[in-house]
């Protein structure tokens, strides 16, 4: 048997990318916003978000489930798959050796960002906010690192994060256990 979600694209752009098993078994991918940037606040789709599933072929005929501990399981109308939702193009990510989800996500024409921890039913604000939220929200979850284009922040400037990994190698001193991305 193969697994098989659909999720059809009307745009070229924003696809996201990734896909791991977690530190619990199941298997996590990114989806991006398919270029619309409603898709990210939206439960009833998977577009914008970080997916959970239990790939497992279950007796019958679903390819996979759903395990009973994502967050939006027993929301009405919301698909039980989102793990977390607020995303541009979440385009790579991995977990640290303590288990936290690190992704960097793609942001439009100003900021670029890393998301980090327990991101479980987590909203990281695409479109409302783009890296830090310029105010605070509560409902909001802001990345643990942003940098923008031009560079005024002090690191350079960028347009895409495209990276990224976490390093596992202990010979790697200093770097075992770091998120290491790059920019286009």
């Amino acid at each position: 048997s193969r697994l098989v979600i659909r999720t059809p694209h009307s745009a070229t752009t924003h696809n996201g990318g990734w896909m791991e098993f977690g530190p619990d078994g199941y298997l996590y991918f990114s989806i991006g916003d398919n270029a619309d940037r409603n898709n990210a606040q939206e439960l009833d789709n998977l577009f914008g978000k970080v997916v959970r599933i239990d790939p497992a072929d279950p007796a019958g005929a679903a390819a996979y489930t759903i395990p009973p501990d994502n967050p939006f399981v027993s929301t009405p109308d919301a698909s039980g798959e989102i793990w977390a939702y607020g995303f541009r193009n979440p385009y790579r990510g991995a977990f640290t050796p303590d288990g936290r989800l690190t992704i960097g996500d793609v942001g439009a024409g100003t900021w670029e960002e890393i998301d980090a921890g327990d991101l479980k039913g987590r909203n990281l604000g695409w479109p409302d906010c783009e890296g830090f939220c310029s105010s605070p929200q509560g409902s909001l979850t802001d990345p643990v690192f942003a940098y923008n284009h031009s560079g005024s922040d002090g690191y350079g400037g960028g347009c895409a994060v495209v990276g990224g990994d976490v390093v596992e190698d202990p010979s790697l001193t200093g770097l075992t256990g770091r998120y290491l991305y790059a920019d286009y």
